[in-house]
């Protein structure tokens, strides 16, 4: 979570997506590039957002807000695969 911080901080005054740090999470090795942890790296942020210690995202223009799993995991037309 210190990374995640540290790569949204240095994008200040600018925001940046989950999508945004996820990509550089794993292009760092920090996080494999899976889904799962997409998943996981969200659901943890969010809890850090609510407690008020992490800064707030913005929400990828494909992603519903609240949507943890990113547009590649979804089926056509945005909903979930089976």
């Amino acid at each position: 979570m210190d990374r995640a911080r540290e790569i949204v901080d240095g994008y200040a005054p600018l925001k940046v997506t989950l999508r945004q740090v996820m990509h550089r999470l794993a292009a760092e090795g920090v996080l494999p590039h899976k889904p799962s942890m997409y998943r996981r790296l969200s659901s943890q942020l969010v809890q850090a957002r609510r407690e008020g210690r992490f800064p707030d995202l913005i929400h990828h223009p494909l992603t519903p807000p609240g949507d943890a799993a990113p547009p590649a995991d979804r089926g056509i037309g945005g909903g979930a695969r089976t």
